[in-house]
């Protein structure tokens, strides 16, 4: 008999541990259901934020576009109205200086809208990084 008690509780002690091992399994894997959910979520998030962040800056590039032909065409006047050579250098030097003046200012603007735009894109995947990385290792531990 007591070789039966024996046999009977190791059965038991098996058992208990299968079903501790089931139930961790199942729970890791409910946790990596739910993370790809999330995962999706934020990356649909983030192609929203590129996308909305890339509109702004195709608005900012149009916009400088234009305005550069409307200098240029009035440029373009001042400088077929100069009478002498002098004046003619005169106001293709400050062309010039307005065009480069304006290309730097509106690279930089380009430039700072560009270095958000991957900040603020990056956030949502960066976060679910974050949380997938401790989920995974907290089932792993478990």
């Amino acid at each position: 008999m007591t070789t039966d008690k024996t046999t009977e509780k190791k059965a038991q002690s098996q058992k208990k541990t299968e079903t501790k091992a089931e139930a961790a399994f199942f729970a890791g894997y409910e946790d990596l259901i739910g993370l790809g959910k999330e995962n999706l979520e934020a990356a649909v998030k983030s192609s929203q934020l590129f996308a909305k962040g890339a509109e702004a800056i195709n608005a900012t590039l149009f916009q400088a576009a234009r305005e550069a032909v409307e200098e240029n065409i009035k440029a373009s006047k001042a400088i077929m109205g100069c009478k002498t050579p002098e004046e003619f250098f005169e106001v293709q030097s400050d062309v010039a200086r307005a065009n480069y003046e304006k290309l730097l200012v509106e690279s930089r603007k380009v430039t700072d809208m560009s270095v958000k735009l991957a900040e603020e894109s990056a956030q949502p995947i960066a976060e679910r990084v974050t949380a997938s990385v401790e989920i995974l290792t907290k089932n792993r531990a478990a």
